[in-house]
C-alpha cells in the first residue's frame, strides 16, 4: 500500500483505541519477559509500565487529533458543496 492510499484510509477511535490496547499487552509481555533476565529487574516494571503507558497515550491523543483534524475537513468541504447546491436559485 502506498503512503497516499494508507493516509487516505479512514481509522475509526474504536480500531485506535484496540490498536493501543494491543500494543500495549504485547509491550508489557516483552517487559515482563526482559525484566526476568536483569537481576532485580521486577521492582522496576512499574515505572517502565507508567512510562509505556504514558507513551502510547501520547500516540494515541495524535492519532484522534488526526481523526479530528480530517473529520473536519471533510465536514467543511461538505458544507463547502451542500451550501453551493442550496445557495443556487434560479
Amino acid at each position: 500500500m502506498s503512503e497516499q492510499e494508507n493516509s487516505q484510509r479512514y481509522v475509526s477511535p474504536e480500531q485506535i483505541k484496540v490498536a493501543r490496547d494491543a500494543a500495549e499487552r504485547q509491550i508489557h509481555a516483552a517487559l515482563e519477559q526482559f525484566a526476568q533476565h536483569i537481576p532485580n529487574g521486577e521492582q522496576y516494571i512499574g515505572q517502565a509500565r507508567m512510562l509505556i503507558s504514558s507513551g502510547l497515550d501520547l500516540l494515541e491523543q495524535h492519532a484522534s487529533g488526526q481523526l479530528n483534524t480530517a473529520g473536519q475537513k471533510v465536514m467543511d468541504k461538505f458544507g463547502d458543496m451542500l451550501g453551493g447546491f442550496l445557495g443556487k436559485k434560479e
